[in-house]
């Protein structure tokens, strides 16, 4: 992120910290901002009271680093295909597939391979206020299946047709913004939901496409790294611990990943400290649970990838979330 969009989001922050705007304010200040692809605006759509409705075709020219969200994100894949990074899976989407992603995992689209075709990748996707179906659950249990581990559904073919026709519902009430158009996507969100989960629940192991069952050196290495964020992690201490030099962990990152090596390492410890601010945890100890050196060192690199102070992140995530 360059120091002039630094710039503009403090501006934007102190905006809508002082200001309390409204959600529209909001977005439009992020516009005029001209911010683009940023963890900043992406949590202002969070005011959302329970379902957000959207819709992507591109050719993987715009992918968002790693992330995590406070709410669920459902995607449905309705052309072409795609490869994602969970948490330390890679796994794959193809058409009529479902990826289910529940809050706080964190997760990246990843970049084609340079033998695969450019080809668009189509889908529907489903944000879900987490708060609000919380609430739901309290009155229908079943619903907690969504909670589970991230996954990757094929359904059937008639249970595809009445879910791709609930998102499609949704998405036209959406475009047309017709009169009471967002209880027509709140009843169209409830019937995909109530349909996905009892798809959820007549999937045996064996139907349920399962996230990368094999695992290359490059696998171990990223659970390597998630289960040691908060140690010292070195390209030259993992390449001794796998047995490989450290040009091969770097060549393995940029084309499978999309990234480097230290730019992974830092973006998984920054994704991890935001789901540790979110629950009230002091800097201090964020800092140290996250793996950098001190509570400066951590807030200069959220302060770079975000371009917002970790203080103030907290301060509009706990608006947004009251």
């Amino acid at each position: 992120m360059e120091s002039s969009d630094i710039l503009r989001l403090s501006a934007l922050a102190d905006a809508i910290g002082h200001k309390r705007l409204t959600h529209a304010q909001q977005k439009e200040l992020v516009l005029k901002a001209r911010i683009e692809n940023s963890v900043f605006y992406q949590e202002l759509e969070l005011e959302f009271p329970f379902v957000k409705i959207w819709k992507g075709n591109d050719s993987f020219s715009d992918m968002a680093s790693l992330h995590s969200h406070s709410f669920y994100e459902i995607i449905y894949c309705t052309d072409g295909g795609a490869q994602y990074l969970l948490e330390t899976s890679r796994c794959h989407i193809s058409q009529r597939d479902l990826l289910v992603i529940p809050p706080g995992i964190s997760h990246r689209r990843l970049p084609l391979l340079p033998e695969q075709p450019r080809a668009i990748y189509g889908r529907y996707g489903m944000w879900v206020n987490a708060v609000h179906l919380e609430e739901l659950e309290q009155n229908f249990p079943e619903l907690c299946l969504l909670k589970q581990k991230p996954r990757i559904l094929r359904v059937k073919d008639m249970e595809t047709k009445a879910l791709e026709e609930h998102l499609f519902r949704a998405w036209k009430e959406n475009e047309e913004n017709m009169y009471l158009s967002q209880a027509a996507i709140y009843g169209e969100a409830i019937l995909f939901l109530t349909k996905l989960c009892r798809a959820i629940n007549n999937f045996s192991q064996e139907k349920s496409l399962k996230l990368e069952a094999e695992q290359d050196i490059l696998d171990k290495i990223l659970i390597y790294i998630d289960e040691n964020l908060s140690g010292k992690i070195s390209l030259a201490g993992i390449a001794r611990c796998f047995f490989v030099s450290e040009s091969y962990i770097t060549h393995q990152f940029q084309r499978e990943i999309g990234m480097s090596f230290y730019q992974y390492v830092t973006q998984r410890r920054l994704n991890f400290a935001r789901t540790l601010i979110e629950k009230g945890i002091t800097m201090e100890q964020i800092a140290q649970s996250a793996g950098f050196s001190g509570y400066s060192n951590f807030y200069r690199a959220f302060l770079k990838e975000y371009g917002i102070a970790p203080s103030r992140y907290r301060k509009l995530w706990q608006q947004n979330h009251t």
